[in-house]
């Protein structure tokens, strides 16, 4: 394969990994219908591993390689987060001031 092409093959490798860690086989099978393997496809956890420097003895079993990616990188980008994504922070709106204002 190309080396332009390594992106795309990783990505498709990732996303049908992630279905099938969570169980969502239902979804990784329209994935499969929409995005086909062949030849190039990435099938080895340790071909994708290699391929993105993945230390995946420091992770839970339970974390599929997407998530493991996403956690380096948010480890890698800590200092660029202003504030974490929580479930007590995702409705949160900015404040907004009250103007009033009179006329007399």
């Amino acid at each position: 394969f190309l080396i332009m092409d390594l992106p795309d093959l990783l990505g498709d490798a990732l996303i049908r990994e992630y279905l099938k860690k969570k169980g969502l086989v239902d979804v990784l099978a329209v994935f499969d219908k929409e995005n086909p393997r062949d030849s190039m496809t990435i099938s080895s956890r340790t071909d994708v591993a290699d391929h993105l420097s993945l230390s995946t003895s420091s992770y839970s079993s339970k974390l599929s390689y997407l998530e493991m990616v996403i956690a380096d990188h948010l480890k890698d980008h800590s200092t660029t987060l202003q504030r974490p994504l929580t479930p007590d922070h995702q409705d949160e709106q900015p404040k907004k001031k009250k103007i009033t204002c009179s006329f007399e």
